[in-house]
């Protein structure tokens, strides 16, 4: 093996041996490291995951209470109302006497049977049918219990009406004109616009006597019927009517969803509110509650990540929420049409059913490890579970892909290191060896030259003294030069210190400047704050006149059906509508003031914002100004004392070139002892097996020979 393979290969082992220790050791310990680490960050990502599900339930169940709180406030409010009461009580008398009025007689009544029937099998039995294909309908048990007044009614307001199915609602009046219909095209736009507004699903008036439900606002199916004897007197709506004819004047009676055949077999709940006139019980007011809304509710995910959710159960198990994860069969809907695949049965449910709250690990009903933070839902006499749940894997997912990402990044950059550590201790051992092997050929070469340059050396040593007594003259001149030099940097050292100062104290103002720019923001926004609420306040004195412009309205139909007696109070009634008026439209000028004083605030407030940045820029430069003056003042100063160093080294310099005046005489004897030597050096270098070319040596001698001095 020859000398340069020798050495590249002694380079290559150093360079690969502890490149493979050390990243042997380094994978060894991050592992280690990795695993406590991600034992760690599990255990803290876990508590966190645990309490945003618990934020998020005490979230929606505030927001389901406070939801329900004000849908009881609405029913109460409602049936108190003295339109209401009103309605009611002229509801009872015109829908006894309407088939009398329309002159309905049982002629009449056999031919419109038929048509009614016809409807039944027709129209509502094909979307009923849509969305319930494997529940067959009996149209007959639901057409026999109808008395004639219901037949008859029906008829005018549902089979009759020209609208299409789900929009009978449209109609205000029926073409005979009766009594019934008078009061209704009075009554049923304000409760169709009070339906649309709080987006109940339907709002009945039932007579409390007798259980005709006399006014609905949609006309389904169970319009007209009887909750005591009709055909739905055994579901949830007729278990809630007789609840609520039990209570006392400002009470409110309230049942769970169940399947509702008017609705299409739809879930609906109701809840209800008895009807005074002075101390009579007259009606009972009725909602069918919201689906939509309460669905709502829990729709919102914010913080709930990919497989997040929020559910709610009821006391069999069945949805009260849709799902994110499973809308096919887990939402309100669908669970209760199919009950074996839209229920929850986990433990989490069971315990928020039982009163428990709690934060558990469980197996959902996709058949996935989750964490559920549960509790239950107490309004209203009902009871409901509610569970805000994320998959277990989700939560991990995080630390688990880092993991794998740091561990593939330290094996990749183990290999890495041995390819480079084998590559450069390759390369460096091949350029050493080459190098060393050139330079001991010449070093052979020059030896044998030097034999012959060592004759010239004595010539040499007289020229260098010479040469010296000339450099100690210069060096004289350079001192000199160096004290007029150091002298000027001096100078440049003193104005940078004072430039420093003066830019110190401009940044001092800057920030100063940017501090009242902050301020004068801060200010803006507060103003604008300040406008807002003043905006709120007026929406608030808008909805107060319209309001009281309802009620005027109300009080000029009561004035009007009062006659001379009523006059007086409806010019009153009149007076205050339009004042109601006039507080509406300066209500809505005010507000159109305060948004156009908001636009503007907004707009100062963004200037001043770009102001205060390009403030925050200036000091920014200034400090940098600042910072580089700085430096200069130091540089400067080192400089000083730099040029202080070198003109000693110059004058060192100078007696150092006195003393080789004398040294150089000594140099012709040692030009003999060099020759000597250097035999001895070529001696040495022939040991190497370098594989030396002849003609090196005579070139080496050549070139010695020209660079001597003549």
């Amino acid at each position: 093996m020859t000398f340069r393979s020798k050495m590249i290969a002694s380079y290559l082992a150093c360079g690969i041996l502890p490149v493979l220790a050390a990243s042997l050791l380094i994978c060894a310990i991050s592992s280690r490291g990795l695993n406590n680490l991600q034992d760690h960050v599990n255990q803290g990502l876990y508590s966190t995951a645990q309490a945003k599900l618990r934020a998020q339930y005490s979230l929606k169940r505030s927001h389901v209470e406070d939801y329900f709180a004000q849908i009881r406030d609405q029913v109460i409010t409602f049936a108190e109302d003295g339109m209401v009461v009103h309605a009611m009580r002229s509801f009872r008398t015109s829908f006894a006497t309407y088939r009398h009025e329309a002159g309905i007689d049982d002629t009449r009544l056999e031919e419109l049977g038929p048509q009614l029937q016809s409807y039944y099998t027709g129209d509502f039995s094909r979307v009923y049918a849509e969305q319930n294909p494997d529940m067959p309908l009996d149209t007959t048990q639901l057409l026999e219990p109808l008395d004639p007044d219901s037949i008859a009614l029906q008829h005018a307001y549902i089979s009759n009406n020209s609208n299409p199915l789900g929009s009978k609602h449209l109609l205000n009046e029926s073409e005979h004109g009766t009594q019934y219909d008078r009061l209704h095209s009075r009554i049923h736009p304000i409760v169709r616009d009070y339906l649309e507004k709080f987006g109940y699903y339907d709002i009945f008036l039932v007579d409390a006597e007798t259980g005709d439900i006399v006014y609905s606002v949609f006309k389904e199916l169970d319009f007209t019927t009887s909750l005591l004897d009709g055909p739905y007197a055994e579901t949830n709506f007729g278990e809630c009517f007789r609840l609520a004819r039990k209570l006392p004047k400002g009470q409110f009676a309230i049942v769970d969803f169940e399947q509702y055949t008017p609705s299409y077999e739809a879930p609906a709940s109701f809840i209800a509110s008895p009807i005074y006139d002075g101390s009579e019980l007259i009606g009972v007011a009725m909602f069918q509650m919201p689906v939509d809304r309460i669905v709502g509710i829990f729709s919102n995910r914010e913080g709930l990540g990919e497989t997040g959710e929020t559910v709610v159960v009821g006391s069999e198990h069945r949805m009260r929420s849709n799902s994110h994860l499973d809308s096919e069969f887990h939402n309100l809907v669908q669970s209760f049409k199919d009950p074996e695949r839209g229920s929850i049965n986990t433990a989490d449910v069971d315990r928020a059913l039982q009163g428990e709250t709690g934060v558990m690990k469980i197996t959902d009903y996709r058949g996935i490890e989750t964490i559920s933070a549960y509790g239950p839902i107490d309004f209203l006499g009902l009871r409901w579970a509610l569970a805000a749940k994320i998959d277990q894997s989700e939560v991990a997912s995080s630390i688990t892909d880092s993991a794998k990402s740091t561990e593939s990044n330290i094996w990749l950059v183990t290999i890495v290191s041995l390819l480079g550590g084998a590559l450069i201790s390759s390369l460096l051992g091949w350029t050493i060896s080459r190098w060393f092997s050139k330079s001991l050929l010449e070093v052979n070469g020059i030896a044998e030259s030097v034999a012959a340059a060592s004759r010239q050396l004595a010539k040499a040593t007289a020229d260098l003294s010479s040469g010296a007594q000339d450099q100690a003259d210069s060096l004289k001149r350079t001192a000199a030069s160096l004290e007029e030099m150091t002298s000027t940097i001096q100078q440049n050292a003193d104005n940078a210190q004072q430039a420093n100062e003066q830019s110190l104290g401009s940044r001092d103002v800057a920030e100063r400047g940017g501090l009242i720019t902050q301020r004068a923001v801060d200010g803006m926004s507060e103003i604008n704050q300040s406008s807002r609420k003043i905006a709120a306040i007026i929406s608030t004195i808008d909805e107060i006149a319209f309001q009281t412009n309802l009620l005027a309205l109300n009080a000029s139909i009561e004035a009007a059906r009062a006659g001379a007696q009523g006059r007086g109070f409806a010019v009153v009634a009149g007076e205050v509508r339009n004042l109601a008026q006039r507080s509406a439209r300066a209500a809505n000028e005010i507000t159109e003031l305060i948004d156009n004083s908001v636009s503007k605030v907004e707009t100062g407030s963004v200037l001043v914002t770009q102001s205060g940045t390009t403030l925050n820029e200036i000091v920014s430069s200034v400090k940098r100004v600042t910072d580089i003056i700085s430096e200069i003042a130091v540089a400067s100063r080192q400089q000083a004392g730099g040029i202080e160093q070198v003109n000693l080294s110059v004058n060192s310099m100078e007696r150092v070139i006195q003393a080789n005046v004398t040294q150089t005489e000594s140099l012709t004897s040692t030009a003999q002892t060099l020759a000597s030597q250097a035999r001895q050096l070529q001696r040495v270098v022939d040991q190497f097996d370098l594989k030396k070319h002849p003609s090196q040596a005579p070139q080496a001698e050549e070139q010695q020979l020209q660079e001597s001095p003549s």
